[in-house]
């Protein structure tokens, strides 16, 4: 019972962090355009990125920074990226790894569950 509360906390605090991260990248979208600023485009179809912003970068996400964080404290990420595990198993590897010395809040928690249960 304990588990299945903590699993619910866990996954209930993903989805909000998931909504507010949503929330405010809508929010701040079109930003520099509001305020004229210079994008460094020449304005032609062929500089503007996917995105619309001139950008082809990836955007850099930050669960995924955490995780490489978090989990090359102890060993590789190539044996992270390697794994193929469900919601479940991830949870057991999380719990297994704050027995050995993890440190880490609910919040950061959940980004880590949430990122490595989706790629």
């Amino acid at each position: 019972m304990r588990r299945t509360s903590r699993l619910l906390a866990v996954a209930l605090v993903g989805l909000l962090l998931v909504a507010l991260t949503v929330g405010m990248a809508a929010c701040s979208s079109g930003s520099d355009s509001d305020t004229g600023a210079d994008t460094g485009t020449t304005g032609t179809d062929a500089d503007i990125g996917d995105d619309g912003t001139g950008s082809t970068a990836e955007p850099v996400d930050s669960r995924r920074e955490l995780v490489e964080t978090k989990c090359s404290l102890c060993h590789t990420t190539d044996r992270v990226w390697a794994a193929d595990y469900n919601t479940e198993q991830w949870i057991g590897v999380i719990e297994r790894m704050k027995k050995n010395g993890l440190v880490v809040s609910i919040e950061s928690e959940a980004l880590i569950l949430d990122y490595l249960t989706t790629q």
